[in-house]
């Protein structure tokens, strides 16, 4: 969208061509009445999908790696110089993975939940998986042994919706709480960046919400098994 957005989308791609076009086909829709800019970090991708960014997508902020980076590195590419530029600038970034599909108005309806709940740091979705199931948006806290099991099985933690930490794979953040705790800690490569930033900002006095008519459908894992990343 053309002006000053108010939601920085993030969105870091590894050889997913096909999913990342569903994923930006879908923001549209679901960011309606909402001013608001992509941007997709390409993480040294060889499956056509720069090429397929610059033919479709020409509006798409493009950062393209020379070498491949973890989860929270590729984010803060987007995150920090939102940071830098504080109070300038927009005042949500969205961290959205590449295998996701947005529902018709959820950008919308997690903007309006922050909007309304100025101590509110971030906010999750309902998450669905693409048969339809929910997933679990916000999770207990784990220890050593759930922690593995979640991050390696299809087994999850259990919810807790009043003091769980907020998945990752499709979050709201507000920028001026991220200026007051940092970005992602890039000491994590791959999983568990959702679990300590939720930490850091709910001991930093801020809440943590969920918004049930925000709907985003989440593939899951769409990068996390490639040989060439793991």
């Amino acid at each position: 969208m053309s002006g000053s957005p108010r939601v920085l989308i993030s969105i870091v791609n590894h050889e997913n061509r096909d999913l990342l076009r569903a994923c930006l086909h879908s923001l549209p829709a679901a960011g309606r009445g909402v001013s608001w800019q992509a941007t997709v970090v390409d993480n040294v991708s060889g499956d056509g999908s720069l090429e397929m960014l610059a033919a479709e997508f020409p509006e798409v902020v493009v950062v393209a790696n020379q070498r491949r980076l973890g989860f929270g590195a590729n984010h803060n590419q987007v995150v920090r110089p939102l940071l830098a530029a504080w109070p300038g600038g927009p005042d949500y970034v969205l961290v959205l993975n590449d295998d996701t599909v947005l529902e018709p108005c959820a950008v919308t309806r997690l903007v309006a939940t922050l909007d309304a709940e100025p101590a509110m740091a971030a906010v999750v979705p309902t998450i669905r998986d693409t048969d339809g199931r929910t997933a679990g948006n916000r999770l207990a806290y784990p220890d050593t042994r759930s922690a593995w099991r979640a991050d390696w099985t299809d087994r999850l933690d259990t919810a807790d919706p009043d003091d769980g930490y907020l998945q990752g794979c499709c979050l709201l953040l507000r920028v001026q709480a991220l200026v007051e705790v940092g970005p992602f800690d890039e000491r994590f490569f791959l999983f568990h960046e959702d679990i300590d930033l939720s930490r850091r900002l709910h001991d930093a006095g801020w809440s943590l919400g969920t918004c049930a008519e925000a709907v985003v459908i989440h593939e899951g894992h769409a990068s996390v098994f490639k040989p060439e990343l793991v």
